[in-house]
This record gives structure tokens, C-alpha cells and sequence, in this order.
């Protein structure tokens, strides 16, 4: 910091300087001329002794010089007032000249802002008024344009939205054609091109789980997923749904987790039979045959003559070795619904239970139903051949697996290990039939 004095503040000290000698030497003078006073006694005055002329006179000229000295004294102060008001004056004067030119340059900065300000309002005050003439009627028309070709792209996607969702069932277990399914996939395309072109439309819970529906019935289950679940998170309680979800999920073997989404289903809708039926299939898959019958016991509570919740029992029963009772489940199946797809497969059940209770001519009577539906059910060719083969049937045994490995080379292999043959396994003809097709 620097701290040397200015030349006003050396001005200054000069000026102290210059008072306070005067000062000084102004009470000096004072002090020298007073008179001295004699301090009061209180002894008896005695008369003064009568004077002569000569003393008089003397009396008088003390007393005269006296009173001059008092003037004198009087003139001085007088002086050193007057000197000292000269001396503030003057330093008022000093302090001002050193304020004016930081008062002129604040004057100035105050003055130019407010010019400035005044110039930037005129001229935003003009930009506003061109922008007002010139660009706005270009703005609001090209924004009527966007706007009027927005409206037109959210009219399209609603009506093809409309469309999709009248061509997609609600159940993912009606059959589709390969046409109905083109159709669906070439809606479902168009939609999503759309919906590029106006990003902030949000689709509704009922299009994401119909979307869902179009990937499932494209066995692209993984996208169907993550359909449902933006339904769900739209509108979690819509019991299909969750049903829809979950057979995605089960559908990759993700069977815990399809359980669970049955289990928010039932919630909503207790009597819900088509998610109690599929929870018994999940059960059955991981194997808990037990669970699985009580559910499929409560579908049947709600839908007595239901063919496919007796197939399914069947099964269950079947895997649990009570062989009686799923045959009674797979008779009730063929009797309610004999023309049903699944027929096919409840007579191969049907006849291979009845193997296992030694019932051989009547399961035998099962497989020639089955295979009058298909000549080409390789599963039900194999099983007729195990039926034979308990029955020691070395020929008809033969016969019927060479039928079914034509039609399932993998059967091969299973036939090998299966103990189903092991009462003819060492037959010269059987084994003939396994070195042939190696």
C-alpha cells in the first residue's frame, strides 16, 4: 500500500502547524500582559498616605498604560479569531476541490447510463415492432402448417390404433392364419412409423397390450414382455393382462415369475378360471403335481365341462402315477370336446396310461384313434411300438418303431435306453432295427 502523504494532506499539516504556533504565541502575549493580583489578607487597611503631584501623575500614567496593554490584549484576539475563520475557509475550500471531480464523474456515469438505457429500450422497442411486421405472419404460418400436419398424423394413428386393436384377439389362444398374421404385423409396422413422427403422442394401456398380443402370436415373446409391461404400468389392474404376461414369461421358461403374474390376476378376479388354469400348467412344469391339481380342481369348480382343464388334470394325475383317475380326466376331455385339437394327443395319453395299467388291447385301440387323426404322429407309432413290446410282439414291435424313427430320427436314441423294450431288447430283430439305422 502506499503511504506517501498527497500534496493536500501536506497542505494541511502546514496549515495545524501555522494555527498552533499562533496560538501559541497569541496565549504567551496574553499570559505576559495580565496583571498580577495580590491575594486578599485580612489585616486592617490602612489609609492611603496623602500623595503629591508628583505621584498623582505617576498613579495616572501606570493606570493609562494599563488600559493600553488591555487593548492590546483585546486587538490580538480579535486578530486570531478573524485568522482562525480564514483558516477554516480555507480548508472547507480545500476538501471541496478535492470532491468535486469525484462528484462530476459520478454526475457523468449516472448520466450516461441513463442515455444508454433509454437507447437499448428504443431499440428493442423497434426489433420488437419489425419482428411484429415482418417474421411474425411467417412464424404463425409455418406453426399453422405443423400444427394442421400433426393433426393429420394423430387422426392416421388413431385410426390405424383402431384398426389393430380389432384385428388383434384379446386371447393368445385363438389360432391365426398366416394372412391375419401379416396383417397384423403390417398395422402393427405402420403404427410404430408413426409414432417416430410424433414421439409425445403416448399410446394407450388397451394398444400396448394388444401390441403385446401382435409380438406373441410372431413368437417374439421377449418384445410381447415389454408390451405388457407398459400396459401394466398405464393400468396395473386389468387381470388379462397379467395373464397375457405371464404366459410370455412362460412361454421362456420363466416360470416363477409367471405364477407370480397369475397370482396379481386371481387377486383382481377371484374366479378367474383362464389364469388358474394356466398356473396349474406352470406348476405342473416345475413339477410341484400336487399344486397343480388344487388349481386345476378350482377351474373346475368354476367350469365343470371345461375339455382342456381335464386334459391338463390328466396330465398332473398322470405324472403323480394315478393312472385311474387321469383316465377318467382324459375320458371327460374326449367326451366334452371331441373335435378339439387336443383330441389327437389325449388318445397318445390316453393309450400309453392304459399300458401302464396293462390294459394293452384297449391302449391299443387308443393309438389306432390317434393315429387315424395323423398317420404321421411319430409319437403315437413309437408308443404303440413300447405297447407291443411289454406283449412281447417282436414283429408288430419292429414294425411300428421303424414307422416312427422314419418320422423322428431322434427317437432312435431314446429307443436305446428306453426300458420300455427291454423285454425284446436282445431280440435279433430289434437290435438288427438299431445297428440298421445308425
Amino acid at each position: 500500500m502506499d503511504w506517501e502523504p498527497s500534496f493536500s494532506s501536506l497542505m494541511k499539516q502546514k496549515v495545524f502547524i501555522a494555527i498552533a504556533a499562533a496560538m501559541i504565541s497569541a496565549f504567551a502575549s496574553v499570559s505576559s500582559a495580565q496583571p498580577k493580583t495580590s491575594l486578599p489578607t485580612t489585616q486592617q487597611i490602612k489609609p492611603l498616605p496623602a500623595l503629591s503631584e508628583e505621584q498623582v501623575k505617576s498613579l495616572i500614567q501606570s493606570e493609562t498604560e494599563k488600559k493600553d496593554a488591555l487593548r492590546g490584549q483585546a486587538e490580538a484576539e480579535r486578530k486570531f479569531n478573524f485568522t482562525m475563520t480564514w483558516v477554516q475557509v480555507l480548508l472547507a475550500g480545500v476538501s471541496a476541490l478535492e470532491i468535486i471531480p469525484v462528484l462530476l464523474g459520478l454526475f457523468f456515469l449516472i448520466f450516461r447510463k441513463s442515455i444508454l438505457g433509454q437507447l437499448n429500450a428504443e431499440a428493442k422497442e423497434e426489433v420488437a415492432k419489425q419482428v411484429e411486421e415482418h417474421i411474425k405472419p411467417i412464424i404463425d404460418t409455418e406453426v399453422e402448417a405443423q400444427v394442421f400436419d400433426l393433426i393429420e398424423r394423430i387422426k392416421k394413428l388413431n385410426q390405424l390404433a383402431q384398426e389393430f386393436e380389432a384385428v388383434v384377439p384379446s386371447s393368445t389362444q385363438v389360432a391365426l392364419s398366416p394372412e391375419k398374421l401379416s396383417q397384423i404385423d403390417e398395422l402393427r409396422r405402420r403404427i410404430e412409423d408413426l409414432q417416430d413422427l410424433i414421439p409425445t403422442v403416448a399410446p394407450s394401456a388397451k394398444y400396448y397390450f394388444k401390441q403385446g398380443n401382435a409380438f406373441y402370436f410372431e413368437n417374439r415373446y421377449e418384445e410381447a414382455i415389454v408390451s405388457y409391461k407398459k400396459a401394466l404400468e398405464l393400468k396395473p389392474d386389468i387381470p388379462i393382462v397379467w395373464v397375457t404376461y405371464g404366459v410370455a414369461l412362460a412361454h421362456l421358461s420363466r416360470y416363477e415369475e409367471a405364477i407370480i403374474c397369475y397370482d396379481k390376476a386371481i387377486r383382481l378376479k377371484q374366479d378367474y378360471s383362464d389364469a388358474l388354469l394356466v398356473r396349474g400348467i406352470a406348476l405342473r412344469n416345475l413339477g410341484r403335481h400336487e399344486e397343480a391339481l388344487v388349481s386345476y380342481d378350482k377351474v373346475l369348480e368354476l367350469k365343470p365341462d371345461d375339455p382342456i382343464t381335464c386334459y391338463n388334470q390328466g396330465n398332473a394325475l398322470t405324472d403323480l402315477g394315478r393312472y385311474e383317475e387321469a383316465l377318467v380326466s382324459y375320458d371327460k376331455a374326449l367326451e366334452l370336446k371331441p373335435d378339439d385339437p387336443t383330441v389327437l394327443t389325449i388318445w397318445n395319453l390316453r393309450g400309453s396310461v392304459l399300458s401302464n395299467l396293462g390294459r394293452y388291447e384297449e391302449a391299443l385301440v387308443s393309438y389306432d384313434k390317434a393315429l387315424e387323426l395323423n398317420p404321421k404322429y411319430s409319437l403315437a407309432w413309437y408308443n404303440r411300438a413300447c405297447c407291443y413290446a411289454f406283449q412281447e410282439k417282436v414283429e408288430e414291435t419292429v414294425h411300428d418303431l421303424k414307422k416312427a424313427i422314419e418320422l423322428d430320427l431322434t427317437l432312435l436314441e431314446r429307443a436305446k435306453t428306453d426300458s420300455n423294450f427291454d423285454r425284446i431288447r436282445h431280440d435279433e430283430r430289434f437290435q438288427k432295427l438299431l445297428n440298421a439305422e445308425r
